[in-house]
């Protein structure tokens, strides 16, 4: 499987399992008195300059963010900030989280610290109807500014695809090679000792790197892309249930059935019928 198709492949299933959650949001006016050094917060944060220029500072890594750009600012890291070459500049910001299982989403990914914003009057909208959102008490509010917030990191995500990588460690490198090759190998039975003996690991010590990792078991990680796979080949192919659950490795087309059906609440014959 070409590379770049597997890195995106395994970047989709971290993003499938991450669960942000909003913290604070504002629009900000910043003057001579919105300056800080050397303090630890403990949120991620997002923010968009719409007027003037703003200078950041985390741990060791310093930037200059003008009107028009959007920045992150890693969470639970040394930060210093004030305003650039202005006498005023305006933000939009939002302060979350964003974990999957025991990491968060930027322990395991590396995203740019700017970009350019490349609609700002879509990206404005979103953090306006997360502020209202925010700031109005009702039932499901924070469904909603918490979708907003997913909204707005598929944006900068989006708005950066090309320069987002998993980070350079030994978990993120192991778990690069198991995708690939669960991905290569999904019509077998693929066990979890297969795994554990191709990254190096005891059996107990993978299915805990690895759940911390995708949130998720590696068998339940495997069935999951079987199950995907599955609903693609029953609404856009001819296959037979039968063709399929042996392409995909399954001992047997009643078993397959019985997963498919836990999986999605429908059989395969009907999900096929009602095209999902």
């Amino acid at each position: 499987m070409d590379k770049a198709i597997s890195h995106t492949r395994i970047l989709n299933g971290i993003f499938e399992n991450v669960k942000p959650n909003l913290k604070n949001c504002g629009h900000l006016v910043c003057d001579h008195l919105w300056s800080s050094r050397n303090y630890v917060f403990e949120y991620d944060s997002i923010g968009l300059v719409v007027d003037g220029s703003i200078w950041l500072q985390y741990d060791d890594i310093d930037f200059v963010v003008n009107k028009g750009e959007l920045y992150y600012f890693p969470g639970h890291t040394i930060q210093s900030f004030n305003i650039y070459n202005c006498k005023t500049a305006i933000k939009y910001w939002c302060h979350f989280t964003a974990q999957i299982g025991e990491n968060t989403l930027f322990d395991i990914i590396n995203i740019p610290t700017k970009i350019k914003c490349k609609d700002i009057p879509y990206t404005i909208d979103i953090f306006e109807s997360m502020l209202e959102a925010y700031n109005k008490e009702y039932v499901g509010n924070s469904l909603y500014y918490n979708s907003k917030l997913y909204e707005l990191i598929h944006e900068y995500i989006n708005s950066s695809c090309n320069n987002i990588y998993l980070k350079n460690n030994q978990t993120s490198r192991d778990m690069y090679v198991i995708n690939e090759y669960i991905e290569k190998n999904i019509n077998k039975n693929i066990t979890v000792k297969e795994l554990a003996d191709l990254a190096g690991f005891s059996n107990n010590y993978f299915i805990e790197i690895f759940k911390e990792y995708f949130n998720m078991t590696p068998l339940q990680y495997i069935i999951h892309k079987k199950i995907t796979i599955a609903k693609s080949l029953l609404t856009c192919t001819n296959m037979s249930i039968k063709e399929i659950s042996y392409n995909l490795g399954f001992s047997s087309q009643n078993y397959f059935s019985e997963i498919f059906k836990s999986q999605t609440n429908f059989s395969p014959s009907l999900y096929r019928k009602l095209k999902i």
